[in-house]
C-alpha cells in the first residue's frame, strides 16, 4: 500500500528496521524495476530457512557466518539487491535477552547516486556509536536512520547535538524512519512471545543547515 502510494512520486524509499519480512523482497525487487524507484527495505535477520533464496536474489554470497546478521536489503532498479550489515545491536539484540543474539555484522556500504550525492545507513542502535557515526557524517550527505524503538528521543538529541557542532562543512540530512513492534516480553528472566503486531511509527529529517534555520 505505501509502494503503490508514492509511485511515481519518490526516487528513494526508505522502510523501518524489521518492518519488511524476507518474503516481500521478490515482489520489491519487480515494483523497483518497473518504477526506477531504490527501496531500503528495512532490515531483518538472515535465518538458516531462507538460505537457498538469498543466492538469487542478492549480489553478495553468503556462508554460515552470516546466519543471524540482521541486514538492511537495498533494492536497486534492474539489479540484484546490495546489502548493509548491522554492526552494533541494541540490547533486546543481544545474548543476555535471546538464546542467540545477533551476530556483529561488517559491511557497511555508502551508496553514490549523483556526484553529489551519498547516501549512508546507521540501523538503530548504530547511529548511537559516535566513531561510526562521525565516519559517515563525513562521506556522506544523507545518512538514512531505519530502526525500531519504542522512544527515538535519545537519536534526535544526538543528531541536534551534531547539527550545532557540525563535523564538516556541507549541507547533511539524516532521516530517521522508525516503527515500533510488539514481539514478547521477558518474564522471570524468560523471553515470552506474544502476537506480533505493530503498534505505531514515526519519520523524522533533520538538516545541518544552521542552528536557527534547520527548523
Amino acid at each position: 500500500a505505501i509502494l503503490e502510494a508514492v509511485k511515481g512520486k519518490a526516487d528513494i524509499v526508505v522502510f523501518p528496521e524489521f518492518s519488511i519480512p524476507f518474503d516481500y523482497l521478490e515482489d520489491i525487487q519487480e515494483y523497483a524495476n518497473e518504477t526506477g524507484t531504490i527501496i531500503f527495505a528495512g532490515t531483518h535477520y538472515i535465518m538458516e530457512e531462507n538460505f537457498e533464496k538469498y543466492k538469487t536474489l542478492f549480489a553478495s554470497d553468503f556462508g554460515e557466518e552470516d546466519f543471524r546478521k540482521n541486514i538492511c536489503p537495498v533494492v536497486i532498479p534492474n539489479s540484484k539487491i546490495i546489502h548493509s550489515e548491522k554492526m552494533f545491536g541494541a540490547k533486546e539484540e543481544r545474548d543476555l535477552f535471546f538464546h542467540k543474539g545477533m551476530k556483529q555484522g561488517k559491511l557497511n556500504h555508502i551508496f553514490k547516486l549523483r556526484d553529489n550525492l551519498n547516501l549512508g545507513i546507521l540501523a538503530c542502535f548504530e547511529y548511537l556509536n559516535d566513531e561510526l557515526r562521525h565516519r559517515l557524517i563525513s562521506a556522506c550527505d544523507v545518512i538514512l536512520v531505519p530502526q525500531t524503538n519504542p522512544n527515538p528521543s535519545r537519536f534526535y538529541g544526538v543528531a541536534k547535538n551534531d547539527l550545532n557542532s557540525p563535523l564538516c562543512a556541507g549541507n547533511k540530512a539524516c532521516i530517521m524512519a522508525n516503527g515500533i513492534f510488539r514481539i514478547g516480553e521477558i518474564k522471570n528472566g524468560q523471553f515470552e512471545p506474544e502476537k506480533e503486531e505493530i503498534e505505531g511509527g514515526s519519520s523524522g529529517i533533520l538538516l545541518t543547515l544552521d542552528k536557527d534555520s534547520y527548523k
